[in-house]
């Protein structure tokens, strides 16, 4: 009887074991699919960026052409702080 025994527990011993490697497995691929999910978000955020810079339309926006009116608009700044003084 005690052999039946110790041949049962060993038996449930396996299944434990097969059972947490199972859950291990599974673990590591829901990490491979959420990194995977992550992947293709960043290609398709970068294509669509890229998509954007190699529009024809219209004219290549050039920073330079806003220097003037930001400088203006920083000096109202610093006028209507000096009136409140």
């Amino acid at each position: 009887m005690s052999s039946l025994r110790s041949i049962h527990l060993m038996q449930k011993k396996c299944q434990g074991e097969r059972e947490e490697r199972r859950q291990r497995r599974k673990g590591k691929e829901t990490k491979r699919t959420e990194t995977k999910r992550r992947e293709e978000t960043v290609q398709k955020r970068m294509f669509y960026l890229q998509t954007l810079g190699e529009k024809k339309e219209g004219r290549p926006l050039d920073l330079e052409q806003f220097r003037p009116a930001l400088k203006r608009q920083l000096e109202l700044i610093e006028e209507g702080g000096r009136e409140e003084k």
